[in-house]
């Protein structure tokens, strides 16, 4: 990608924002905890003016959907949202879990992750990712590696809880001649042998990264397509297909 692409992270404790371009990648990250509403906008401005460019000059804007802090996706929408109707570019939306698959592959000690690649062409490796919600409850996915290295969904992202991952891990004890890659500091809250934990960080430059990837293959949207991936509504369970709610 020539042209600039701005992403937006807006869905953990603190907000992030980065503008890519070539090798280029410009970086802000505030120090304040929560303070999404208050410095977002500035923060792009103040990157914008750093790398002497304007909104106009980018090929679009990415921004993390969720899962994660509902109050924070909605910022993070919203925002996008509005910077790309002002400036009449585009927009891509980002998963929370494909970001940490994406962060978690690129680190030097999961070369070993690598697997073999299937028919299919992707990685037979199993990277799965999880985040915790609340209580006993977290946001689950499976993703496999393409041959570029991007993280394609296996199924759909869910929210379930403990009893529902003990189930899976059982499930899952039984694929010796399968990969798995846990992803994601929540998986620390299950006890199991079989677990273990690869750390992962998302912050704007892994959304731009997966929004890289998006945007070379014209996976785009505009702006009043964009909708929040909070995976569950009140106490109701429900799941979003990334094939069709974009990841």
């Amino acid at each position: 990608m020539h042209k600039p692409l701005l992403a937006i992270e807006t869905t953990g404790t603190y907000c992030s924002v980065a503008l890519v371009y070539d090798e280029h990648c410009f970086y802000r990250q505030s120090d304040r905890k929560r303070s999404h509403a208050d410095e977002l906008l500035s923060t792009i401005d103040n990157l914008l003016n750093q790398a002497e460019l304007s909104l106009a000059d980018c090929a679009g804007i990415a921004v993390n959907i969720g899962p994660g802090s509902f109050t924070g996706i909605r910022i993070g929408i919203a925002v996008a949202q509005g910077l790309s109707f002002g400036a009449d570019i585009t927009t891509c939306a980002v998963s929370s879990l494909q970001a940490m698959v994406l962060d978690a592959s690129q680190r030097p000690f999961q070369s070993q992750g690598s697997g073999n690649t299937g028919s299919d062409g992707c990685n037979s490796t199993t990277w799965v990712a999880l985040l915790h919600a609340r209580e006993d409850e977290f946001y689950f996915a499976e993703y496999q590696l393409d041959n570029n290295g991007y993280p394609v969904l296996s199924g759909k992202e869910t929210v379930i809880n403990e009893v529902t991952i003990a189930e899976w891990l059982e499930d899952r004890s039984g694929c010796a001649d399968q990969q798995t890659v846990f992803v994601g500091e929540a998986w620390q809250r299950i006890p199991h042998p079989m677990i273990t934990v690869t750390p992962t960080d998302v912050n704007a430059k892994t959304i731009a990264q997966v929004a890289r990837f998006k945007f070379a293959q014209k996976m785009t949207l505009e702006p009043t397509e964009l909708v929040p991936s909070y995976l569950k509504d009140e106490m109701h369970y429900r799941t979003v297909n990334n094939d069709n709610q974009p990841a």
